[in-house]
């Protein structure tokens, strides 16, 4: 009974942060805090001790490290690799989840990321950030701290928080649009605007100073 009441809790606090990062978006504009928060209340809820959001670069069709919480995490934000390589690139070219429990043993497992940053994976989830049967990118969190392995429960939360993190960034790439949009719209009008005072200078001021001239005279 208590280890069932011990489990109640933690799907609660776990659905509780899934709720605040679902509020969040409502009011945070500013996509890479959001990411950021997301990836690191997954961490937390999954008791893992790493995590890494990348999104998917169709110019390149490569996947781009753009949040990532560890140890190496600032010297790997902005790495890139090829969609289709390691666990990860398996998640999103398929787009399945994917639970492993020792990534040596695993033949997708891409390890040139941790030879260059001199860290090791030993257990990960990866879920694919979808949106309109759309793949965006991966959210991946590593090695439970616990030494436990990731289970159903787990892959159930990252894909929650995964739904939410896609809805951010398609809104932040729309608002984003919106305001490219609205500033290309402010410099056409400026730039009307000069052409009608230029026109208006060169001919009918003209015309009206050319008159004012001839009744002087």
């Amino acid at each position: 009974l208590q280890q069932e009441l011990a489990l109640a809790r933690e799907r609660i606090a776990a659905l509780t942060v899934v709720q605040d990062v679902a509020r969040d978006l409502t009011s945070e504009l500013n996509l890479q805090r959001l990411l950021r928060k997301i990836v690191r209340s997954a961490i937390v809820v999954l008791e893992a001790s790493a995590g890494s959001l990348l999104l998917w670069d169709a110019s390149s069709n490569e996947l781009v490290f753009t949040v990532s919480e560890s140890e190496k995490g600032k010297a790997l934000e902005g790495r890139r690799m090829p969609a289709y390589k390691g666990i990860a690139g398996w998640a999103f070219s398929y787009r399945q989840s994917a639970i492993v429990h020792d990534v040596q043993q695993d033949e997708r497992f891409f390890n040139a990321i941790d030879e260059s940053l001199g860290f090791r994976t030993n257990s990960l989830i990866a879920v694919p950030l979808m949106t309109k049967g759309k793949s965006l990118g991966v959210i991946e969190i590593l090695n439970k701290r616990t030494g436990e392995r990731f289970n159903e429960s787990d892959e159930e939360i990252l894909s929650a928080l995964a739904s939410q993190a896609a809805v951010s960034i398609v809104n932040a790439r729309l608002y984003q649009e919106v305001r490219e949009e609205r500033d290309r719209l402010i410099v056409l009008e400026e730039e009307l605007r000069k052409g009608l005072a230029r026109d208006f200078q060169d001919g009918p001021a003209q015309m009206l100073t050319s008159i004012i001239m001839d009744v002087d005279i």
